[in-house]
């Protein structure tokens, strides 16, 4: 875990593997340990309400590379959809009765900025390296290792990179604007450097 100071607010941060079982018993240890007063999770708006019923995603159909990367993760352990830590993280808010706000940008925002930003091209490399992920080789030296080496295979090209870009700044500046004193940030592990490297740049108006 890392403690972060954002303009005088102490800010324990705690980086997370999507999708793996054993993530969201590491969450429940954190929280118990720290009792934080306010939980920031790097979700979307729109998909906050979901987790209080996570029987409701046994319709959704994952995409080809949501089954690739699930397939690879599985070398570290059970997964699930949706993802368990963020699944306890609403769970141990509503049952100690602590604020869970999303930090995420909303779904059409979202949308707007990978319209924008994702060329025909781009898409179809994707597309492509949905095809072939499951054959692919990725580091599986650790969890870690192999989250930030999906990613930068995922997101090579510079459309992506902008959208996840967009991403890390949209959820840096709504850390910022709700943490509260001891407040406890979940981020992504592969947005966790470029998210704290934000964090950590003072604002122009700060000496």
């Amino acid at each position: 875990m890392i403690e972060l100071v954002l303009d005088g607010r102490r800010v324990h941060v705690l980086p997370l593997i999507k999708g793996l079982i054993s993530e969201a018993e590491r969450l429940e240890k954190a929280f118990h340990s720290l009792s934080p007063s306010r939980v920031l999770i790097p979700l979307p708006p729109e998909q906050l309400p979901a987790l209080g019923s996570p029987e409701s995603f046994s319709d959704y159909t994952p995409s080809a590379v949501e089954l690739a990367y699930a397939h690879h993760l599985s070398h570290f352990g059970e997964v699930e959809i949706p993802a368990p830590c963020w699944v306890r993280a609403y769970s141990l808010c509503q049952e100690h009765e602590v604020e869970i706000l999303p930090l995420d940008m909303p779904e059409d925002v979202f949308s707007d900025i990978y319209l924008d930003r994702v060329g025909a091209l781009e898409l179809l490399r994707e597309t492509r390296f949905a095809k072939k992920a499951l054959k692919r080789r990725f580091d599986k030296t650790s969890p870690e290792a192999f989250v930030l080496d999906w990613d930068a295979k995922l997101n090579s090209s510079r459309g992506f990179r902008a959208v996840e870009r967009a991403r890390e700044e949209f959820i840096a500046n709504s850390a910022r604007n709700l943490a509260i004193d001891g407040s406890l940030l979940l981020l992504e592990w592969e947005r966790l450097e470029p998210i704290l490297e934000i964090l950590r740049t003072p604002h122009r108006d700060e000496p």
